[in-house]
């Protein structure tokens, strides 16, 4: 099971957190998302292993947010630090 923390956002809720200019949560095509049982090592290694296009990794890669940023985005897959 999953928290889900962030979903589709509106511009105007997207510019007041500081999201970026072409975020994909304007097109409703991500989620932001931590694990209810805290296993994020697990959440991370079904998200890697899933068809998501975009994977933005606050836990492990960049500053300890404590969530995981995944969307479907077109293109090759890319997995980035927050």
């Amino acid at each position: 099971p999953l928290y889900i923390t962030s979903g589709y956002r509106p511009p105007y809720v997207n510019q007041a957190i500081g999201g970026a200019r072409n975020s994909q949560h304007l097109y409703f095509r991500a989620l932001d998302m931590q694990p209810m049982n805290k296993d994020f090592r697990k959440l991370f290694d079904v998200l890697k292993a899933s068809s998501f296009t975009g994977l933005g990794d606050a836990v492990f890669m960049g500053r300890n947010k404590g969530f995981f940023h995944a969307d479907i985005r077109p293109g090759n897959r890319v997995i980035f630090a927050y």
